[in-house]
């Protein structure tokens, strides 16, 4: 198995025990951006996969978040989010560079929008474009699942 593939599945795998930890507070920061609310029902991890490129979203109660995506390229992004009303407001956004995704530096604050539901399929998150440029963005159609 290759060196990329593998240390994707050790990410999907192992994850959620390390970006609770790895996305800490800003120094001086004790709330979630904003000081406003975090919608409970995002809280875990949100996937989505349409069979050539995926994504993997993680949502902590603490205000943290990890992001990774392989679409045109693969990313793996950090940041603090507060979420209310439909819309997630992230701040302290960075990409993270490592040896595999390469990207580093900031990105903009940016408000997206979400709607979670359940179909015959079970719960779902609709999502904006949480990598897009830009400071917003309104909802995709992709249905991410837990």
């Amino acid at each position: 198995m290759s060196k990329k593939i593998l240390s994707i599945v050790l990410a999907l795998i192992i994850a959620p025990g390390i970006f609770a930890a790895a996305a800490p507070a800003p120094a001086g920061t004790t709330q979630p951006p904003n000081g406003e609310s975090i919608d409970s029902r995002l809280a875990g991890a949100w996937n989505y996969s349409d069979g050539k490129s995926w994504s993997r979203y993680f949502f902590y109660e603490d205000g943290t978040a990890a992001f990774y995506e392989d679409f045109a390229g693969a990313y793996h992004m950090e940041g603090r989010f507060t979420a209310s009303d439909g819309k997630i407001f992230i701040a302290y956004f960075r990409y993270v560079a490592d040896e595999e995704y390469g990207a580093k530096g900031e990105h903009e604050d940016k408000t997206v929008e979400y709607a979670i539901g359940s179909d015959d399929k079970g719960e779902y998150l609709n999502i904006g474009n949480i990598f897009g440029a830009g400071s917003y963005s309104e909802l995709r159609p992709m249905k991410f699942r837990r």
